[in-house]
């Protein structure tokens, strides 16, 4: 029953042509062969009255035998197709390369920058520009003033920065106790200068008019003692060997319960309200003021002065009438011990740039004695 293959199988295609050079032009299609026809095939003989109907060809459609689209058309379909311009690819590309440095610049600067910037910002300067500042200029700076130690005694008090004017300082109420006077502030000698000695004898060229010795001659007397030596030993310089008291210049002075020296155009005054206080008035701004205060109990002048052992705040102060006696460093205050009361006696230039009578100063103190009781 199938030995021989049925008719309406579909016949296998032809093999295909291969392709034409694309030096040479395509060849002419050649015609196609007529199908053979199919062997024939017995059938088996129907049945009386009935009709051979062949099967559909269902393959009918199906170009078998067709032959593959030339080479040249598939250049031509190539042809048709869009090209990519170089110059697009390159510009494609380096807008990649700028956006990674883009990406890899802001990684750093967010990340990295950080990290190795310095913890404190520079300051930067501003950039208002300012009207520079017109320069005046200034005097020297005046130079500051020496310091002179005051005395540190338990009874002194605690000395002034001002000078204070002799009028002042005795409106205090004089105590009433064997205590340290009021403060007497010494006069501050930093500007002050030492007056003019033309001859250097120790006595100062207005003390040399006072006492009417010869400004220009260190001995006037010619007996070996310079004018001021013999000043403040109380001796007259004009006649040798003469008391200081015999001098037409000088006078005995007395106030209270004490008898001392004073050039004759000096004059003394008792402070009518402060009762212990009087003033030496010079003729000039220079006054000493003496301020007298009870020690009823005769103490030494040190222990008076309540002074601390090796305190040199103050020195001793070796007197003609050989009372005890400090002074301070600068020369200015001194302290005398007599009787039952210690005597202030402070030197004052005032407005004076010079110290014009230290030499009368220390002739006043070396002249103090008490008065004789009658």
């Amino acid at each position: 029953m199938f030995d021989t293959v049925p008719p309406n199988l579909p016949i296998e295609p032809a093999a295909k042509k291969p392709p034409a050079s694309p030096l040479m032009p395509p060849p002419a299609a050649a015609p196609t062969a007529p199908k053979a026809p199919s062997a024939a095939v017995p059938l088996t003989p129907l049945a009386t009255g009935q009709t051979r109907k062949e099967p559909e060809d269902i393959f009918k459609d199906l170009d078998i035998g067709g032959a593959m689209p030339e080479k040249n058309s598939i250049r031509e379909l190539a042809s048709v197709a869009p090209r990519r311009s170089p110059l697009l690819i390159a510009g494609v590309i380096a807008v990649g390369v700028l956006i990674l440095a883009a990406v890899g610049f802001g990684v750093w600067y967010l990340v990295l920058a950080p990290q190795s910037a310095p913890k404190t910002a520079a300051v930067q300067p501003s950039a208002v520009t300012t009207k520079p500042v017109e320069q005046v200029e200034q005097p020297p700076a005046t130079p500051e003033e020496p310091v002179t130690v005051p005395p540190t005694g338990a009874n002194i008090p605690a000395p002034n920065n001002t000078q204070t004017p002799a009028a002042t300082a005795s409106e205090a109420a004089a105590p009433t106790t064997d205590q340290a006077p009021a403060a007497v502030a010494a006069p501050a000698p930093a500007t002050i200068a030492e007056g003019k000695d033309s001859d250097s004898d120790m006595l100062t060229d207005a003390e040399e008019a006072l006492l009417g010795t010869n400004p220009n001659l260190k001995d006037t007397n010619g007996n070996g003692y310079d004018d001021g030596t013999e000043v403040m030993n109380l001796y007259d310089p004009l006649h040798k060997g003469a008391p200081l008291s015999g001098n037409a210049g000088i006078k005995a002075a007395a106030w209270d319960k004490y008898n001392f020296l004073l050039p004759v155009d000096w004059s003394l005054t008792t402070d009518p309200v402060q009762s212990g206080a009087a003033v030496v008035q010079t003729g000039t701004s220079a006054k000493i003021t003496l301020l007298l205060r009870p020690n009823p109990s005769g103490q030494g002048i040190s222990s008076w002065l309540g002074l601390q052992p090796g305190d040199s705040s103050l020195k001793p102060l070796k007197l003609k009438s050989g009372n005890q006696a400090m002074q301070t460093a600068d020369g200015l205050t001194s302290y005398v011990a007599l009787g039952d009361s210690v005597l202030v006696v402070s030197y004052d230039a005032g407005t004076s740039p010079t110290y014009d009578f230290r030499t009368l100063y220390a002739m006043l103190l070396n002249s103090l004695q008490l008065a004789k009781a009658k």
